[in-house]
């Protein structure tokens, strides 16, 4: 008799794939308040734009 492991589900390739964009942008975030504190404007609007970028993303997908 051959044992089987029962198998855990698993996330949706899109599932995991917001799921790593909710983390880019909890990132993002950091990074922002890292800059806004240290008064770094190159770094701010970076992560401005990325912010950007990532929650269009989600809007696109019509998830905000």
């Amino acid at each position: 008799m051959k044992k089987t492991m029962k198998r855990r589900p698993t996330r949706a390739p899109f599932e995991s794939y917001v799921a790593a964009i909710r983390l880019d942008i909890n990132y993002e975030l950091a990074a922002l308040s890292d800059a806004l504190k240290e008064e770094n404007c190159e770094e701010r609007e970076r992560a401005k734009e990325r912010l950007f970028q990532l929650t269009n993303e989600l809007k696109l997908y019509g998830l905000l």
